[in-house]
């Protein structure tokens, strides 16, 4: 279930240096310019290599990264693979919560019915899913910008997300 089902697995599978505990990260997938996605395999072969990429993407400090469910994604990251993030981050889950506050969190494919969104066909679902999050964020920025809420989102809630992460990180 869930986005990365297919990404995220159960320890056991030795060939994945990327874990904690019981979970293992077997790949991320990018998406770029609306449709362009690229995965990013963590296998024994490939794992120098993409996290070199990840470490130098997740570095960058005026690069705006979408996420969905980014406290958690961000958790993971560290957790597995000890990537942190100094991108401005944006989740269309918080963007939907700061519009419909009462409304309950929606899942990828409610989010993406209720706004219209919808991606290409793409091999890997999870590759379907990234697109999906890249044009949800940039549907709801604009969303956000009409509601007045826009700087509330980007220079109070998606920072706490980030302090959330790491407190969680660390027990607090």
């Amino acid at each position: 279930g869930g986005i990365g089902a297919r990404i995220v697995r159960r320890r056991g599978e030795s060939n994945y240096p990327c874990c904690h505990r019981d979970t293992v990260l077997t790949g991320v997938v990018l998406c770029w310019q609306e449709s362009k996605v690229f995965v990013l395999q963590l296998d024994q072969k490939n794992y120098n290599q993409s996290l070199e990429l990840l470490r130098d993407v997740l570095s960058r400090g005026k690069l705006k990264v979408c996420m969905w469910e980014a406290k958690d994604s961000v958790r993971l990251l560290r957790q597995c693979c000890q990537l942190t993030c100094a991108v401005r981050l944006r989740d269309p889950t918080v963007a939907e919560w700061l519009l419909k506050p009462h409304a309950n969190t929606p899942t990828l494919k409610q989010l993406a019915r209720t706004y219209g969104v919808s991606a290409p066909q793409c091999s890997e679902e999870a590759g379907f899913q990234a697109v999906l999050v890249w044009q949800l964020c940039h549907l709801l920025n604009t969303r956000l910008k009409q509601a007045g809420l826009y700087t509330a989102y980007t220079d109070i809630e998606m920072p706490t997300q980030l302090l959330l992460a790491e407190m969680e990180i660390q027990g607090v």
